[in-house]
């Protein structure tokens, strides 16, 4: 071989990936297959740059490979396109071919940003993720292992490259990212003599496509809805069982009632969403003793639909829920949201719950597992921690089959400390009631609104700041029929149904008025005789009560509390004589922070005056 490249060193990991893009944006539209292929070209051409035939015969070696292989996008821009071929060929040549390498295994970011999967745009699998799931996984030597949706294979790859005794099928029913995955595939797969086998077989290209088939086997990619191979849950999955199985399917897809109904799945009825069909996906090609990971929107654990509620009956009966982790949010580029990751296997009569939502490194654009981190969550699946812990089946029906881990996981090191000050109460026993506000939509409001002060007002969380009402509530003209019951007691507590943090108030009642409480509010009617409303605000606004309230709201974009949670939030509960002293104190602050705002709101009045005024002054 002669070396005919003069600069080789001339392209770094940094640059390369702007160099090729640029080469083509240039010419035609970047979309993810034509990235893929590009960066594919750019590696085998700099595979051959060392050659002497380079020059002569390198483009069209490569060209009739990308056919061969059925990449055909890029192969016919450039036998249109002289100057493409030449840009890329010229390029090539100062390509260290282990770095474009590289940028291929890990393409999973550049090209994300142009991928759109259903409704939810698909971006790379991060490393923390995938860390995490490789080893609650713990893949053998020669296991057989899936990635149902693998999209365009960065769990595949990376599976790969740590378990290259395994044998990995990817299953991805968008023929775009099928091609990216058997492209990075070609790549990860490609043995470390790969120059001497190009020019052993120089003259027979087929030859040496044939002959890396027949070594390189371990990873196969099919083109194909995962879900059609679903039957009725009763029966017996015929299709080929895996020792392992990824799933992170798209969310929010949704179909018609009659396409889930084909699988005669028992909680098909009354809703479209696929996410359930996903897991009897997952369930039904285990072995005996396989286990699946699936990633899940939160709402599935919780959701009092019957769709959700009894696909979590069917799926905690059957002992298929082995653990689940609640994931801190942005841990992914598509979505700010949490996600749960589920462990499937079976046999299991209990299930480990781990709230992970708090245990990660803060990152600029996502955030991400420390080794630290991800000792902490695994440490958690074994045991009882403070973020984790096992529940009987017992116990999950008495929470009408929740699977969320915040309904099981409280944080106990804050709890331990506030034992100290008193008994720890749940909220349902020092409250006479735990109700929403009005479910009354906004033109409602407005077409009942009156300009007069008739007595009957509505509050808002709008109306609700620094933990104190404002006294300028808005009017109705009447209480409408059937609303008496979201009238609002006097001295009871209103909190936010949605947002963190919480927003909290007492409400005073004038004798004689009436106030409404809006949709987006709880109410809390207290037990006075048990609990002080200015004691329990106290706790609310103080840094181990404000963090205990907030633990328990989450949600797919708004985080909310549900009244389940709120209920059951635990109170320090000491004697009520101390609860007076605490109370005290904090109405005397309240009363003191009106009095300052009020003062502020007078000098910012009397700044804005200062110049009319000291222009008329003679």
């Amino acid at each position: 071989m002669k070396n005919t490249t003069s600069n080789f060193e001339r392209f770094t990991d940094k640059n390369l990936e702007w160099e090729i893009l640029s080469v083509v944006k240039r010419k035609i539209e970047t979309t993810p297959i034509v990235i893929a292929e590009t960066f594919y070209i750019v590696y085998e051409l700099s595979l051959r740059k060392d050659f002497s035939w380079y020059q002569e015969h390198a483009l069209s070696d490569v060209m009739q490979l990308c056919y061969i292989h059925g990449f055909n996008t890029m192969s016919d821009y450039i036998v249109k396109d002289k100057n493409l071929a030449q840009s890329l060929l010229s390029l090539s040549q100062n390509v260290d071919s282990d770095i474009i390498r590289s940028l291929i295994l890990n393409m999973g970011e550049i090209i994300s940003g142009a991928i759109v999967r259903g409704n939810r745009r698909t971006k790379d699998m991060p490393d923390s993720i995938i860390d995490l799931t490789l080893a609650l996984l713990a893949i053998k030597s020669k296991e057989e292992v899936a990635d149902f949706c693998c999209g365009t294979g960065d769990f595949l790859v990376n599976a790969y490259m740590r378990n290259p005794e395994s044998h990995m099928t990817g299953f991805e029913i968008n023929s775009d990212f099928v091609e990216i995955s058997k492209i990075r595939k070609l790549v990860v797969l490609e043995p470390e003599n790969i120059k001497e086998l190009i020019d052993i077989y120089s003259d027979n290209l087929q030859a040496l496509v044939q002959h890396l088939e027949k070594q390189n086997n371990q990873i196969k990619i099919e083109n194909k809805d995962i879900l059609s191979d679903v039957v009725p849950l009763e029966d017996t999955n015929k299709a080929k069982k895996f020792d392992k199985v990824f799933c992170n399917p798209p969310m929010a897809i949704y179909s018609e009632p009659d396409t889930l109904k084909r699988n005669n799945l028992p909680f098909a009825d009354r809703i479209r969403t696929m996410d359930w069909n996903f897991v009897a996906g997952v369930v039904q090609r285990l072995k005996d003793n396989g286990k699946g990971i699936i990633l899940l929107p939160s709402g599935c654990a919780f959701s009092k639909l019957h769709f959700h509620r009894n696909a979590r009956e069917y799926f905690v009966d059957h002992g298929f829920i082995e653990s689940v982790i609640c994931l801190p949010k942005r841990m992914f580029h598509f979505t700010n949201i949490s996600l749960l990751l589920i462990v499937l296997s079976h046999g299991n009569e209990n299930i480990r719950f781990v709230d992970a939502s708090e245990v990660y490194e803060r990152g600029r654009r996502i955030n991400r597992f420390s080794e630290k981190n991800l000792e902490t969550i695994l440490n958690a699946l074994n045991q009882d921690t403070g973020i984790s812990k096992l529940a009987g089946k017992n116990e999950i029906v008495k929470k009408d089959f929740s699977i969320f881990p915040k309904d099981y996981v409280i944080p106990k090191e804050e709890l331990g400390l506030l034992s100290e000050y008193g008994p720890l109460m749940p909220m349902e026993e020092l409250t006479l009631s735990v109700s929403r506000g009005a479910p009354i939509m906004a033109s409602s409001l407005d077409a009942l609104s009156s300009e007069e002060d008739t007595g009957f007002d509505y509050i808002t969380l709008a109306d609700i700041q620094d933990g104190i009402v404002g006294k300028t509530l808005r009017h109705l003209t009447n209480i409408p029929k059937g609303y008496d019951k979201y009238l609002v007691g006097d001295k009871s507590i209103i909190l936010s149904k949605v947002g963190k943090p919480a927003k909290f108030a007492i409400v005073h009642v004038p004798e004689g008025s009436q106030i409404m409480a809006t949709g987006n509010l709880f109410v809390l009617e207290l037990n006075r005789d048990k609990i002080d409303p200015y004691y329990l605000l106290a706790f609310f606004d103080s840094p181990e009560g404000n963090r205990i309230l907030n633990h328990y709201y989450d949600g797919l974009t708004i985080p909310s509390i549900r009244i389940q949670s709120l209920k059951k939030i635990k109170i320090p509960v000491p004697s009520m004589e101390k609860q007076k002293i605490v109370a005290q104190k904090y109405r005397q602050y309240q009363k003191d922070l009106v009095t300052a705002k009020e003062l502020v709101q007078k000098l910012i009045q009397s700044r804005t005056d200062v110049f009319d005024e000291g222009m008329k002054e003679g």
